[in-house]
């Protein structure tokens, strides 16, 4: 009984002395937004609700992250608003970040601007999840997006 308890309370402390699963995440980074469409949701501080399209066009690989270039096609609720912005992108791979920075409104009917984004991604890379924005002129929000594909 003694040799048993011993076994068990040897197995126990080299278990004990193992990584944990969230240093092998920190070690390899987080995995980069894919290109192509994304669904996009999202509700400004007024309680008006906002649907489109995030469209991530090109990548590139920069020390520490990855740079995009795309847009988001954008419709309020109320259907009074929408538009097309033109962003530029930073996909952080140490903390999951991704920040955008709108530069440039088309297509613009009703009150929309360009604005700054912040989300957190997860699902491989798949879905952004706690996003927030604002900026000048902008009615601040929360978003976010689940890829649909590349289309």
């Amino acid at each position: 009984m003694a040799k048993g308890l011993f076994i068990v309370l040897a197995v126990i402390a080299a278990l004990g002395s193992m990584p944990n699963v969230a240093s092998a995440q920190s070690g390899k980074g987080w995995t980069a937004p894919k290109l192509g469409v994304w669904r996009v949701t999202g509700k400004d501080e007024e309680g008006l609700r906002w649907a489109g399209s995030m469209r991530l066009n090109s990548r590139r690989t920069v020390t520490g992250g990855v740079r995009y270039r795309g847009y988001f096609d954008w419709r309020s609720s109320d259907r009074m608003s929408s538009g097309r912005e033109f962003f530029n992108a930073v996909f952080n791979r140490r903390n999951g970040s991704l920040r955008i920075a709108g530069y440039r409104v088309t297509r613009a009917k009703g009150d929309i601007a360009a604005g700054r984004y912040l989300g957190h991604l997860t699902g491989r890379g798949r879905r952004v999840v706690r996003g927030t924005w604002g900026g000048v002129d902008v009615i601040k929000g929360k978003w976010s997006a689940v890829w649909a594909g590349i289309r």
